[in-house]
């Protein structure tokens, strides 16, 4: 494997690689059965695209989806508080000075857990 960094271009591929291999409706029975409702098809696959990058080990934050997604910021922001809100995700907030803060989400274990363990193991 070669020591050259990753362009943007093929971190976004690779993303999507990683997001193809989920299927939408083992992961929607599976927060079915952690009694997660009113799931839409835009959150499944937002959460799709976030399980792809925390298995890629990449920072799940609202600018990274959109790229990935290539959809509007305002929308990965408002879905990611309702997944949130559902205990699906937990955000992370850390400091960054006078810059404000970083917004990192990361997989509630409790809900998405066995689920990650088990495509990490495919």
């Amino acid at each position: 494997m070669s020591n050259e960094p990753l362009s943007f271009d093929e971190v976004i591929r690779l993303v999507k690689e990683t997001m193809s291999s989920i299927d939408p409706a083992k992961l929607y029975y599976e927060l079915k059965k952690r009694k997660i409702k009113f799931i839409r098809e835009r959150s499944l696959a937002i959460t799709r695209a976030a399980i792809s990058l925390h298995i890629l080990g990449l920072p799940i934050n609202t600018s990274i989806l959109s790229c990935v997604l290539d959809t509007d910021p305002q929308i990965i922001r408002s879905v990611m508080h309702t997944l949130g809100d559902k205990h699906v995700f937990t955000l992370k907030r850390e400091g960054y000075g006078s810059k404000g803060y970083g917004y990192e989400w990361i997989p509630n274990p409790a809900v998405l857990g066995e689920f990650i363990d088990c495509l990490k193991e495919e």
